[in-house]
Order: C-alpha cells, then structure tokens, then sequence
C-alpha cells in the first residue's frame, strides 16, 4: 500500500514538470543544399487557395469565417497573431502543395532587454492573449530561434510539418523548418532566406482506426521542400506535442489547418490538395 502510494504521489509531479525544453534536439544539424523551382496544380487538384478568394476556408477550430487577409500579390496572410486557419472540407491521406514565404520585418535584436531576452512585452501584447495562448510570459529565455515566422501545416489539427526562418536561424532541429515537429528531424535543409518563396509538397497517409479505436494502419508522412526530399515516408508516432511525447488519438477524417504564431508575419499562396485514396 506504501508503495502503491509513493508511486501515485510522484508520477503526477514527474508529469506536470515537463517543459517544452524536454523534447528539443539540437543536433545532429542537417546540412544546407540548394533547391528548384515549383510546380503547376496538376489537372485532378481540388484547389484550396488562388489567391481569389477565401471560400475554402474558416477560422480554425470553428466554422467561422476566416479573418485573413489577401494580399496584392494574390498572397494570403493573418493580421491576428494566433489566429489560424483550417479547411471547411476534410480529408484524409492526401498529396498537399503550399507555398510560403517567412518575413524579416520585425527586427528582432531591437526587441531584446541588456541581457539578450527578448521583450515579450512588445512581441507577444496582452490585448492579442498571447501570454496566455503562447506561454510567451513563460519563455522568456535567451533562445529567439521559434520566434521567426513560426507556422506549420496540420493535418487532421494533430500532425504539423513546422514552417520556420531556418536559412540563417539555429534552432532545435526537431522544430526547424520541414520538421515533423519534435517527430522527425529533416534529411538535409533546403531552407531559403526570409522574403523568399518556398513549397512544401507532402504525401500524407492517414493513421486508420477500428469501430473500437484500435489503430490498424500507422500513418506516414512523405516531404519535399523545395522539391528536394526531406522526410521519406516516416512513421507519425502520434500527435505532434509541444510539451511532452506524442498522443495516439483516434480520429477519422479532418481539417488541413494552417498555423499562426507571433512575431513575424508568414505568407502563403498556390494551395492545393488530390485525396489519394
């Protein structure tokens, strides 16, 4: 009984001590190579977005309508730090395409106290619920590295493929750029330099589930950056989590979300998705 009770008391406290920090890796860092240029939508691709409108799309988490803006360039983009988007039609195993672009339009050494912190006072206000949405309050430490258009594309709003400033910016290599986020660690960086257009095509193949939630196919995920291999059909392990390991969630169909973090501002245009199967 003692024991029994020893073991109640300090596997709670073992679990609410976790950090974000736990399940960062910082290396082995993958080697930088040069990349090509894009594709057109093939002839069978539901388009999600051309740069027209926002039809196929809603707030994510909701149903309502999405707050975006469209850029002069036909670029799509959130003025709202934390507010992301999400597809209203679900799907799942899908071969997805997004181009995107991170910004260096907010300096972010000017926004940095004596010491070398970063001032979320100024990069996370109050009036947006960052502090509490983010834990920007929390993660006042000397690593800037997630904070340079940090983004990423969610399948089912449970398996990100992170979107990051990783040309010219360390950080841990399990949430750089291309990362199956704190999953898998990229083959190589392919990464371009902020204000530059850069594409993401992904084959994801959706974990299935019985009727009694029991898993009867893993799920995978294939990446191109750039149009240069990155991730080669690696098994998801589960929900991608900030803190703590991944969940193994049963779910069937869903969204393809598109996130949206503080600080720098992050692009997207020539959207597209063809179900394959």
């Amino acid at each position: 009984m003692i024991r029994k009770f020893i073991y109640s008391f300090f596997i709670p406290c073992i679990l609410f001590s976790q950090t974000p920090q736990d399940t960062e890796l910082w290396g082995p860092v993958p080697k930088k190579i040069n990349s090509v240029n894009f594709t057109t939508p093939p002839s069978d691709a539901i388009i999600l977005f051309d740069g027209k409108d926002l039809k196929n799309w809603s707030q994510r988490w909701s149903n309502e309508k999405s707050n975006w803006k469209i850029a002069d360039d036909g670029s799509m983009f959130s003025e709202n730090p934390g507010e992301g988007i999400q597809t209203i039609e679900n799907f799942g195993s899908v071969q997805f395409h997004i181009e995107w672009k991170t910004s260096s339009e907010i300096d972010m050494e000017s926004d940095r106290d004596e010491d070398g912190i970063l001032d979320f006072e100024d990069l996370c206000p109050d009036e947006f619920g960052l502090k509490r949405f983010w834990g920007c309050s929390e993660l006042k430490y000397k690593d800037r590295s997630q904070y340079q258009s940090n983004s990423g594309v969610f399948f089912h709003n449970l398996y990100e493929v992170q979107i990051l400033n990783s040309f010219d910016n360390e950080t841990y290599v399990n949430g750089m750029a291309g990362s199956i986020y704190k999953q898998h660690i990229p083959l190589v960086n392919a990464s371009r330099a902020n204000d530059q257009w850069q594409s993401y095509d992904i084959v994801f193949v959706s974990p299935k589930f019985d009727e009694y939630g029991k898993k009867f196919r893993e799920g995978s995920i294939t990446v191109f950056h750039n149009g240069i291999l990155i991730h080669n059909s690696v098994k998801i392990l589960g929900s991608t989590e900030n803190v703590g390991p991944p969940k193994n969630i049963v779910h069937g169909d869903g969204p393809i979300a598109i996130q949206e973090h503080c600080c720098t501002k992050v692009s997207f245009r020539n959207i597209w998705v063809r179900e394959i199967e």
